[in-house]
């Protein structure tokens, strides 16, 4: 490393225009696109350095696009809550409002009035949420952005070829609220255990009407997406019969957004806990 004058000496400077800089930032994070754009995804190196998983794309307008269309409504966006310190700038703030205007023409979404620190906005926010908890208030509930799904292979003769048939049983409702929990009517199911198996769950959002207990049997690859398979080994129950027990669900979203999936054994009460993460991964506990 230099010291002193040296230091001082080796540095480069450059001028930068405002306005060329303030063109790079809009066009690389806030470009103006069409609510029908979804975030690009390029393809990528078969290794990589292990890490965080940031998002290849960095046009956020493309990712709120994806959000806003995700749920099957044409709803327009009504209000703004400007959040986190990026949107001090007043350019970027207006921007997006542009940007929402554009994709819902006649109906200008307005920013929620009221003082703002966007520095210390979420840290305030939880702070008052965990208040509300604790001594009641007003807050904002989101719930689940989709109906959940688990895949119940049918029973049947097997044909060469060909796998038995698969069924969706709905374990939550698009909607359900954090800190809360339901018990799924539906008829006891077979959980395999002592051995590997894969579990398989889907999302669907465009299926408002659909309840925890609701059993499809069929439906097209719009409807309902697969999200990534879970495959692990389950201990092994002493009252299993053939590598399986009979079980029912009780669902619980917990206030981290967190599924718990819970598959109950109601002679013995033993259970096993499958957990959908915000990110979409999956994992098994006893």
């Amino acid at each position: 490393p230099g010291r002193g004058r040296r230091l001082i000496g080796g540095l480069v400077s450059v001028v930068l225009e405002r306005s060329r800089a303030a063109e790079v930032l809009l066009s690389g994070f806030f470009p103006t696109v069409a609510l029908t754009d979804r975030p690009q995804r390029p393809r990528s190196s078969g290794f990589r350095e292990l890490g965080l998983p940031w998002e290849a794309d960095t046009a956020i307008t493309r990712h709120l696009a994806a959000f806003l269309t995700s749920s099957g409504s044409d709803a327009a966006v009504s209000h703004v809550l400007f959040n986190g310190g990026v949107f001090r700038s007043p350019l970027l703030r207006q921007r997006l409002l542009d940007q929402l205007q554009q994709w819902f023409p006649g109906r200008p979404p307005v920013p929620v009035d009221g003082g703002e620190d966007l520095d210390f906005a979420v840290a305030r926010g939880a702070c008052y949420y965990g208040w509300t908890r604790q001594h009641g208030g007003v807050r904002i509930r989101g719930g689940a952005a989709r109906s959940c799904y688990v895949g119940i292979e049918t029973a049947g003769l097997a044909l060469p070829g060909i796998g038995r048939p698969l069924k969706a049983l709905c374990v939550a409702a698009q909607g359900m609220e954090e800190g809360t929990a339901v018990d799924v009517p539906s008829e006891e199911v077979g959980l395999v255990v002592g051995e590997p198996a894969r579990f398989r769950f889907f999302g669907a959002a465009g299926r408002k009407q659909d309840q925890p207990g609701d059993l499809l049997s069929r439906w097209s690859a719009d409807e309902l997406v697969e999200t990534d398979s879970l495959e692990a080994t389950l201990p092994a129950d002493e009252d299993s019969e053939d590598g399986w027990v009979p079980v029912r669900f009780h669902t619980q979203l917990t206030e981290l957004g967190i599924l718990e999936l819970w598959c109950v054994h109601s002679p013995s009460g033993r259970r096993w806990k499958l957990e959908f993460s915000v990110r979409d991964e999956l994992s098994a506990t006893p």
